[in-house]
């Protein structure tokens, strides 16, 4: 595509509902609104104190931490195979790098896991590669010093406008940092905003604005998404704006189902009086929850005991245990956490396969994020990596009992050849996935050397005379 093709042709303000944003974060930490209780909706006729006491006694059943922590977990539960062929001092500065990514000693993998995690819960989180502004004379300075690339997350809330190419290229981004202060009570924040193009960037905070032209020719900022998204579209509405309002509803039905328990769950006792005295008298007796309930005496019955009605408590449990599934299947979970199903067999494989897509998708996502970033490393540095790095692409669970089960079936077949040591090698990667992998290779080659030499015993037995 030639450079007067590639022209702007999206400039959009970033006008992100932040309501939806604080939302979603609350809902991951389970506080602003789920811990005070602000997110309970009063009903039509409550009255303050009866909706007080109800926001004292709420609870938040997090079920969007569980989500995300279910879908990103995994993408990292083996480290990431990365590699470079940088030479000398080139690939000592980007080694260091790997071992420091933020200037704060955290390591890729986990800074990684951390973007990811903020990019499925806002549908996107920005990676900013910046160096620092005073470079030293010589790259073994700048290793001593650890004066090179950094990198720092941006969240969508904090985005204030972008442009972007046809291609869905950023060719422009503006957003503003926010440094937190405490002492005692009081808090305070003071705020920059950054703006950054394919060759410049100027910074804005208290005095005048500072504006320096860079030479990498693109935009240091790389979006990684964690759901589907348009070309060019920066700020998409993930699913887990869905779950989020799905665990809002349930912590209001919550709420009701333990306000229905406590005013109706406890049986009341019916007293029988004969007199208007008895009934004045009775509202003095504190028995069973509050009080009796009494009625004519000279019904001649016996005081007993009713209970209302279950209906309602069952009805909200339900819709509770409704609405949980559904936040299941909508983070293509339902074959993971929380959701039990008597399910055929093909519908359980096809369960794992969704579950297995969605984790790989993420895990692509994260390899070309961090591809990107050693892309950037090299601009700033002027530096030659060769960089490479491969994350997991198969999530599936097995169960290894009903795994080997098969395994011995299929050997009982006794068909010999490659298949028995297809065979074998399947039982390997089932029952010894976390072996080691020079320990690994040598048992795969082990099976082959048996099969060999069996195959040689067998030609050498049974050949013509």
């Amino acid at each position: 595509m030639g450079e007067k093709e590639r022209v702007e042709i999206k400039s959009v303000p970033f006008l992100p509902v932040n309501c939806n944003y604080t939302l979603l974060d609350d809902a991951y930490t389970g506080g602003g609104g789920f811990l005070n209780g602000d997110y309970l909706i009063p009903h039509v006729r409550e009255t303050p104190d009866k909706y007080g006491r109800r926001k004292a006694l709420s609870y938040y059943a997090n079920y969007v931490k569980a989500v995300i922590n279910a879908l990103v977990d995994p993408v990292f539960r083996k480290v990431a195979a990365r590699n470079w062929e940088g030479q000398g001092t080139d690939s000592a500065m980007f080694s260091k790098f790997q071992n420091d990514v933020d200037g704060k000693g955290t390591k890729i993998q986990r800074f990684m896991k951390r973007a990811l995690k903020k990019a499925k819960l806002h549908g996107v989180c920005f990676i900013v590669v910046d160096n620092v502004p005073e470079q030293p004379l010589n790259k073994g300075e700048a290793i001593e010093k650890r004066a090179f690339p950094y990198a720092y997350l941006v969240f969508p809330k904090q985005v204030k406008a972008y442009e972007c190419d046809k291609a869905g290229v950023l060719t422009s981004i503006t957003y503003e940092i926010y440094a937190r202060r405490a002492s005692g009570a009081a808090v305070s924040y003071t705020t920059e905003r950054w703006t950054w193009t394919t060759t410049s960037w100027k910074r804005e905070a208290e005095g005048e604005p500072v504006e320096t032209e860079h030479k990498l020719g693109v935009v240091p900022v790389i979006p990684l998404f964690g759901t589907d998204a348009d070309e060019g579209d920066m700020q998409p509405i993930g699913d887990m704006l869905s779950i989020a309002r799905i665990n809002l509803a349930i912590f209001n039905l919550c709420s009701e189902l333990r306000e229905l328990l406590r005013n109706q769950a406890f049986a009341t006792l019916c007293y029988p009086v004969t007199d208007n005295a008895g009934f004045d008298e009775l509202n003095k007796i504190v028995t069973g929850t509050e009080n009796a309930l009494g009625y004519d005496g000279l019904a001649r019955t016996s005081p007993s005991y009713i209970a209302p009605p279950a209906e309602q408590a069952i009805l909200l449990q339900d819709e509770i245990k409704r609405l949980v599934e559904e936040i299941y299947r909508i983070a293509s979970l339902t074959s993971v956490v929380g959701v039990q199903q008597k399910n055929s067999g093909v519908a359980k494989e096809w369960d794992f396969e969704n579950t297995n897509q969605a984790l790989a998708d993420l895990a692509e996502n994260c390899q070309d994020a961090e591809m990107k970033m050693a892309f950037l490393f090299e601009k700033w540095t002027n530096s030659t990596i060769s960089y490479s790095c491969v994350y997991p692409d198969d999530f599936g669970i097995v169960d290894v009992t009903e795994a080997l089960d098969d395994v011995t079936k299929a050997l009982d077949l006794q068909i010999g050849g490659l298949f028995q040591k297809e065979v074998k090698k399947k039982a390997v990667e089932v029952y010894l996935a976390d072996l080691p992998e020079e320990r690994f290779d040598a048992v795969m080659e082990d099976i082959d050397q048996q099969i060999e030499e069996v195959q040689q015993a067998v030609g050498f037995e049974g050949a013509p005379e």
